[in-house]
């Protein structure tokens, strides 16, 4: 399958996106939501995030994992940015975001096998993967994931969970000794489901508590990312 990618912002330091119920791809445009708590900031001061920590920003987005390049001018999906007339996700947005804001390096997961660009088509295929609990085969690892302290993890909500490929690269490594904190996007739902069954599926895992926005109105979220990775130490 000849699936594209492209280099925007693709971090190679580190080398070799429907409704609340179902995808958020294409979600009508409303307030965003986030999620933070006081817990955060004492986590925080318990385990000594700092400015030295080597800092990984990994994330999935659709516009990077479908089968073919798709026409800019014609995608009209409220969760796909045009920016230099190249097509981005609102989750490499918020990354993006959190890469300036943190000095961490930016990593998109990206599948072997794209997914389709016909939206109906894209939503049976991912529908598929989660009946059957699959693990989508990634394209590339992180070559130096022993030399990260701090790991974001971006993606969007599909059905209050996070894509199957995110679980992919989760399983991929040992990340026992590392925080990790997610951060996503959604049509409504918010990332609660979402994190709650990453915890439960990985309980060995340092989980931090994650930020949310919906979908459409990321930029508009920016305030509130800044706030939330402020109560992070950053």
């Amino acid at each position: 399958m000849n699936k594209w990618t492209k280099g925007l912002f693709l971090t190679m330091l580190f080398l070799a996106g429907c409704s609340s119920d179902s995808m958020n791809d294409e979600p009508d445009i409303g307030t965003t939501e986030t999620s933070t708590s006081d817990t955060v900031t004492q986590q925080m001061r318990e385990t000594g995030i700092d400015g030295e920590a080597d800092i990984l920003i990994a994330y999935f987005t659709r516009p990077e994992n479908l089968e073919h390049e798709p026409a800019v001018e014609a995608v009209s999906g409220s969760s796909f940015n045009v920016i230099d007339d190249t097509l981005v996700g609102d989750v490499q947005v918020i990354a993006e975001m959190i890469a300036e804001q943190t000095g961490g390096a930016l990593f998109s997961i990206q599948t072997e096998v794209g997914y389709p660009n016909v939206y109906d088509e894209h939503t049976a295929f991912a529908t598929r993967e989660v009946e059957e609990d699959a693990r989508p085969t990634l394209m590339t690892d992180v070559a130096e994931m022993t030399e990260v302290d701090v790991l974001f993890i971006g993606f969007p909500v599909w059905w209050n969970r996070a894509p199957r490929a995110v679980l992919t690269f989760l399983e991929t490594y040992d990340l026992t000794d590392k925080q990790i904190i997610p951060f996503a996007t959604h049509g409504g739902s918010g990332l609660t489901n979402s994190q709650n069954e990453l915890q439960t599926l990985y309980p060995a895992y340092d989980f931090l508590e994650g930020f949310a926005a919906r979908a459409g109105s990321v930029e508009e979220a920016e305030p509130n990312l800044l706030n939330w990775l402020d109560e992070l130490g950053y």
